[in-house]
This record gives C-alpha cells, sequence and structure tokens, in this order.
C-alpha cells in the first residue's frame, strides 16, 4: 500500500502541472486503496486529497471536515514524516475555502517546520512558498511579504526546484513593486529574473501552472499599477481555468476577480459590449 500510494502521489505533482484532469482519477484511487486496504501511514494524504477532489466538485463543507481529519490522522497512522505533505495540500488547497488565509498560512507554516524536521526538502518548500503567498493574499505587511518570498525563492534557487522558483519570484516582484515604482529594481538582486522576463520565459507555454499564476497577477498589476491595458492575455483566465478543470487556489480567485475588474473598467472606458460578458 505504501509504495502504490507513494507512486501515485508523485504522480499527482505531475498531473497538476501537465493533465489536472487526470488529477479527480489518481486522487479517488488513493482513496480506494486506502479504504480497502485499511490505514498507513500515508493514508492521511488520501485523505486530503480526497478533500480536493470535493473542493472541485463543490461539496466545501464535507472538503474542509475531511482536511481537518487528515491533519489529525497523520499521528493516529503514524504518518508524521507525511505531514509536511499533508498540510501543503490542506492548506493551500482545501481550507482556504472555510478559513482566513492567516489561519491557512499557519497550516502552511507548520508544514513547512515539519518538513524541514524529518527530512522533506521538497515539501517543505512547496508549504513555505504557499505560507509566503498567503500571508501576502492576506494583508500583511508588504515588507515583511517581500523579504519572506525573497527567502523563498533563494532557497528554491539553492535546491534546483525551478518549477517551484518561478513563481516564489512571482510574488517577490510583485510585492517589491507595490513598495516601490511599478518595476521596483532597487529591489530586485541581480540573479532574479525581472518582470519582463517571467512574462516572456517559455514555461509559461510549457507549464499550465506557471501560466495561470502568471496571468493571475498580471491582471492585478495591469488594474493597480501599470494601468496598461494594451497587452492583455487573448483568453481570459475564468475561461482557461473552467476548460482545464484546474483546481482553484487563492491566487486564481484573486486574479478572477482582478480580470472582472479590469473588464468593467474598458466596458466603461469603451463602451463594449464584450468586455460587459467577459466581466
Amino acid at each position: 500500500d505504501m509504495l502504490l500510494l507513494g507512486l501515485y502521489s508523485n504522480l499527482i505533482v505531475v498531473m497538476n502541472d501537465q493533465n489536472p484532469k487526470r488529477m479527480d482519477d489518481i486522487c479517488l484511487r488513493m482513496m480506494e486503496i486506502t479504504v480497502v486496504n485499511g490505514l498507513c501511514a500515508l493514508s492521511p494524504l488520501s485523505v486530503a486529497l480526497f478533500a480536493l477532489v470535493l473542493v472541485s466538485t463543490g461539496d466545501i463543507e464535507l472538503a474542509y471536515r475531511l482536511g481537518r481529519l487528515a491533519l489529525r490522522l497523520t499521528e493516529k497512522a503514524n504518518g508524521q514524516r507525511f505531514l509536511s505533505e499533508v498540510a501543503f495540500f490542506v492548506g493551500g488547497c482545501v481550507s482556504w475555502v472555510s478559513e482566513p488565509l492567516q489561519s491557512v498560512a499557519e497550516t502552511n507554516l507548520l508544514g513547512y517546520t515539519n518538513g524541514q524536521q524529518v527530512g522533506d526538502v521538497l515539501s517543505a518548500l512547496s508549504n513555505y512558498q504557499f505560507y509566503s503567498l498567503a500571508i501576502y493574499l492576506s494583508g500583511k505587511n508588504l515588507k515583511f511579504c517581500r523579504d519572506t518570498s525573497r527567502k523563498v525563492s533563494e532557497s528554491l534557487m539553492q535546491r534546483h526546484y525551478l518549477f517551484l522558483y518561478k513563481q516564489a519570484v512571482v510574488v517577490y516582484r510583485q510585492t517589491a513593486a507595490f513598495i516601490g515604482d511599478v518595476e521596483g529594481e532597487e529591489e530586485r538582486p541581480g540573479n532574479f529574473p525581472s518582470w519582463d522576463d517571467l512574462m516572456t520565459h517559455p514555461e509559461r507555454s510549457a507549464n499550465i501552472d506557471f501560466s495561470f499564476y502568471i496571468q493571475a497577477h498580471l491582471y492585478m498589476r495591469i488594474f493597480i499599477l501599470t494601468r496598461d491595458f494594451t497587452n492583455l492575455p487573448n483568453e481570459g483566465l475564468l475561461v482557461r481555468l473552467t476548460r482545464k478543470q484546474t483546481p482553484m487556489r487563492p491566487i486564481l480567485w484573486v486574479g478572477v476577480f482582478f480580470e472582472g475588474l479590469v473588464s468593467f473598467h474598458l466596458a466603461r472606458l469603451l463602451d463594449d459590449s464584450d468586455y460587459y460578458q467577459q466581466g
């Protein structure tokens, strides 16, 4: 059971980037193994991922209850060494629908601490990245958010976790821009990519998750900072998320919200019914 569940949990990470539509099938298979064969150390992760499926189907109350259950099961099922991975999915993908983001940040910080203690570096840094994002979206002091996201970016770069590193840098660039000027160049270490570099990064076409991440921040950047509406994406974020059936997360909902603000602004400015419909 442990070997098979471990294989499926690794496959979840790949599917999130390459084919989100298949994630539900994998999560359901992991839960089936747990129900049929009983609890093992990885069973809490199966429950956490099943809660993720319930979020996508709209059963929010049950999803939240199962998410909290998954965290408690890590103690009863001798799964403390997997607490970091469970906290990553529960905090970043489940709890946010029912808890304040400040509370979600605490769950991810717990996952970061546990991951460091048991040597699960990837889950620890994944939680650290989600923690930096949660405090940023919840309105924490921007300088603290900037410094935290910079530490996260540097840690990910040192470990060569480039698929997470780019997303962490996006948060750093955005918080630095909110504090200083639009580009925030005075806040950027020389080895971090600029905003223009991130916008043209080849991963935007190859990595679905990173592409959504960039587009969500782009709408925020346009409406709050630049007011430059000339280079809007050809396809809206909400349309893309619906088509790809990607699991929703706070940053994606925030991106959809700012996409609506941009669309309504352009509808008023240009008197264009297409923008009203998009908004």
